[in-house]
């Protein structure tokens, strides 16, 4: 079945990229992207590792998406969004994982499910994954990240083929039937071959931060992120970049321990809880805003837009 894709802006973002945390419980803040400071390590006397958005988006069957937000929780899929205002990115991976910052949550919320469909040959929406994650009892309490990487020993991803991806999670916790009180987010994410050129740099590549320049300057998100936070560890340069904590708060992502440990054989879902010492913040973790100070809308928070 063809497709026509929206194009994404032609704007390059540097590190300052990812997340929108919260200044108290719901209450998303809207993060500034600005460019990364000379002392973040990721900047090197040679290139500045950045991610540059590719000249293309989400198939034109994505416009009027699934999404649905609900106070009950608030998710941002860590991926950009095209002009059309849909999740899309790239990937080189057969096996790409997928990651979600949980910015809030209400108590109590107990499972969400994560679904990966595509379109097969006939036209028919095809279902490549479905599996139940088991959400944490703190999930209430602090910001987490969530991650699902497939098996390699399930089928991978086509390339050039598109993928569609939900998260849903029940907020209706006396009927967990009622598909009216879902939260829905959804996006997609699309597998293309490098050019040869690239592929040999990529091979030849034995550092870090000169592979995820490579995947950023090609635009391919999802390979691009997962060297960030992976083989970087650059989260709390990306925290900082964003001037969401002070230069000087600590930041730790701590796999929770009842997280399932990696297998061939399944899909393994990771939840990372988001600790931080805001102890030089101006205001406390545990004190509320003013009366005083604006509540930005939830829905715009932690958008990656380029």
């Amino acid at each position: 079945m063809a497709m026509v894709y929206h194009p994404v802006s032609s704007l390059t973002v540097s590190l300052g990229l990812l997340l929108g945390f919260l200044s108290s419980p719901l209450t998303p803040v809207n993060a500034q992207l600005s460019a990364p400071s000379q002392e973040t390590p990721l900047n090197s006397p040679r290139r500045v590792v950045q991610f540059s958005p590719p000249d293309r988006g989400a198939p034109e069957s994505a416009e009027g998406g699934a999404t649905r937000r609900s106070d009950c929780i608030h998710v941002v899929p860590l991926m950009p969004l095209d002009d059309t205002q849909t999740y899309f990115g790239l990937t080189y991976q057969e096996h790409p994982s997928l990651y979600w910052y949980i910015a809030s949550a209400q108590a109590g919320l107990e499972t969400a499910k994560i679904i990966i469909e595509r379109d097969n040959n006939s036209g028919d929406i095809e279902e490549v994954h479905r599996i139940t994650v088991a959400l944490p009892p703190t999930l209430n309490e602090q910001e987490h990240i969530l991650r699902f990487s497939p098996s390699p020993d399930e089928p991978g991803l086509d390339i050039g083929e598109t993928y569609r991806w939900y998260l849903e999670v029940q907020c209706n916790l006396n009927n967990i039937q009622d598909p009216t009180t879902l939260a829905i987010y959804d996006g997609w994410i699309e597998r293309v071959e490098p050019e040869a050129e690239l592929a040999s740099q990529l091979d030849n590549s034995n550092d870090p931060q000169e592979t995820a320049y490579l995947y950023g300057s090609a635009g391919i998100w999802f390979d691009y992120l997962d060297v960030m936070v992976n083989r970087l560890d650059a989260w709390p340069q990306i925290l900082r970049n964003l001037d969401l904590i002070a230069a000087d708060t600590q930041i730790e992502m701590t796999v929770l321990d009842d997280t399932p440990q990696a297998s061939t054989e399944r899909p393994q879902i990771e939840l990372f809880s988001v600790n931080r010492d805001r102890s030089s913040d101006e205001r406390s973790f545990d004190e509320p805003p003013s009366d005083h100070e604006s509540l930005p809308d939830p829905d715009d928070a932690g958008e990656l837009r380029f």
